[in-house]
């Protein structure tokens, strides 16, 4: 059976197509596991473990405040590298999230790609602004000022007759299949 060699950037927008969090990006001490949406790789049965019993009144007390949220970007934001440039494309603190309908701050952006010609990105959106699937916001300056338009999305990668997304094995020169 055929294994695909993907690089670095090949791997960096797999990672942010599929909103998959990664240590120092979207995980920090800033953020708990159930707002990266790692639900599936958390225990609530075990015991004894360092975070148990704050994991677990988040979970009991719908008290998750904020959730890993996967976007359609406009225009590549200033400060962040394109996936092509290179693998490290986070930025400390990132680019303020605004919601389009009065400016309100609703969240920030962590991580972008350029991906087969569109600019996806991952990034953290505050429960109480109550913003769905297809929601348009703005990331970077206030509804005012200048800032690059951006929409809430969440569907699957369209995968190609090999079983790979197309743009997974564009624009990277280590992507190569082996036996």
């Amino acid at each position: 059976e055929e294994l695909l060699q993907i690089g670095l950037t090949g791997w960096e927008k797999l990672r942010v197509h599929q909103g998959v969090p990664k240590l120092g990006g979207e995980i920090t001490e800033s953020y708990n596991p159930l707002e990266a949406q790692l639900w599936d790789s958390l225990n609530f049965i075990k015991g004894c473990y360092i975070g148990q019993e704050t994991i677990a009144r988040l979970k009991t007390y719908k008290g998750v405040k904020q959730f890993l949220q996967r976007f359609r970007l406009d225009a590549m934001p200033d400060g962040f590298q394109t996936a092509e440039d290179g693998p490290e494309n986070d930025r400390d603190g990132g680019e303020i999230i605004h919601s389009s309908e009065g400016g309100e701050k609703v969240g920030v952006l962590t991580s972008c790609a350029a991906i087969g010609g569109q600019i996806w990105g991952l990034g953290y959106v505050r429960t109480k602004a109550n913003l769905e699937d297809g929601s348009r916001v703005v990331i970077g300056e206030t509804e005012d000022a200048a800032g690059i338009s951006a929409v809430m999305d969440t569907p699957l990668p369209r995968v190609g007759d090999n079983g790979f997304p197309e743009w997974l094995l564009q624009d990277d020169e280590a992507a190569s299949p082996s036996q």
